[in-house]
């Protein structure tokens, strides 16, 4: 049996977040579906991905913040056109960022697919607009834990990790960022210094579990993340960071993600942080061992649902 996983980055591109989710992605396949023989495919090989699937394959889609905006998500729907009805597709956890008339009419007539939403917006999107099988799975990046940092720390010096997007997503400017940056640093709070792979989310340069490490160790001495980054949230959650999270250019990235409403800050406006940072410092933090039954009924779901798609199949035929 076939378990195919496309639409992946190269190491060197990417960032910290993609890199992160595709390596829980990795480590599920392998606890859930041992018995399949896996390939992977790189977003710009999918296009030669044969797909001469039986009834017992399987293919996984990357997850991201793609879906109706980006080339994987155009490159996605070609190879879902070529892939026999048979196949099961599961798209792995998304945040739907546009919804088009083209992407109604596709996702119109698919009983095949699966589209996992990674947050609770994007999945009211798909159930309002698509004809197909639309659950909630959190990003696997929650898979991830205590075995990426370095002990205990201690968080007394008021330390800032501020993260934000420099492409084009982003939807706070440098001057709004420097206001929020002063405005903060008058509080007493002294902004960590941070290379390009440590901030949390940014491209990937070297070892991917070796930067990984190196950003949860800096999440870690962080006091307070304020972010326009998904994966900024997100790793500020699972190291128990306080977070205070704006949306970028897709307005519910962060915002939709309803289940982490009682321990994340959602920011009002970005010159009203001042007002906002002692508050949520005091949130509680989440145990996203939670998760993780999550992750073990999406690999159940994928099995059930794979063997029912094939017994239509061998009905029909």
């Amino acid at each position: 049996m076939r378990l195919v996983y496309a639409g992946l980055f190269k190491e060197e591109d990417g960032n910290l977040g993609d890199h992160a989710q595709t390596l829980c992605v990795r480590r599920w396949i392998h606890e859930h579906f041992p018995s399949y023989d896996v390939e992977e495919y790189l977003v710009e090989d999918m296009p030669n991905i044969s797909t001469n699937f039986g009834p017992d394959d399987i293919v996984l889609l990357r997850s991201g913040g793609h879906f109706g905006l980006y080339g994987m998500h155009s490159k996605s729907k070609d190879f879902i056109a070529r892939c026999p009805k048979h196949t099961t597709i599961v798209q792995l956890p998304v945040t739907i960022g546009l919804v088009s008339e083209e992407d109604v009419s596709f996702f119109k007539d698919l009983p095949n697919y699966i589209l996992m939403c990674r947050d609770e917006v994007s999945l009211g999107y798909a159930k309002t607009n698509f004809d197909v099988e639309s659950v909630f799975v959190p990003d696997f990046t929650y898979m991830l834990g205590s075995e990426m940092w370095d002990g205990e720390v201690t968080r007394k010096d008021k330390n800032l990790l501020f993260i934000f997007r420099d492409d084009h997503e982003n939807r706070i400017g440098m001057e709004i960022q420097f206001a929020m940056l002063n405005t903060l640093m008058g509080k007493g709070f002294r902004p960590i210094p941070a290379d390009f792979h440590q901030r949390g989310d940014n491209t990937v340069k070297g070892d991917i579990v070796g930067d990984l490490k190196a950003a949860f160790n800096h999440y870690r001495w962080a006091d307070i993340v304020v972010t326009d980054r998904l994966h900024g949230m997100i790793f500020s959650v699972i190291t128990g960071t306080p977070c205070i999270a704006y949306d970028s250019a897709i307005k519910h990235k962060c915002s939709g993600h309803k289940h982490l409403g009682k321990h994340v800050t959602l920011g009002t406006h970005p010159l009203m942080v001042g007002n906002e940072i002692f508050g949520a410092m005091r949130k509680p933090k989440m145990d996203t061992g939670i998760f993780r039954g999550s992750f073990d009924s999406a690999a159940r779901y994928v099995k059930l649902f794979s063997e029912n798609n094939r017994l239509k199949y061998q009905l029909k035929t």
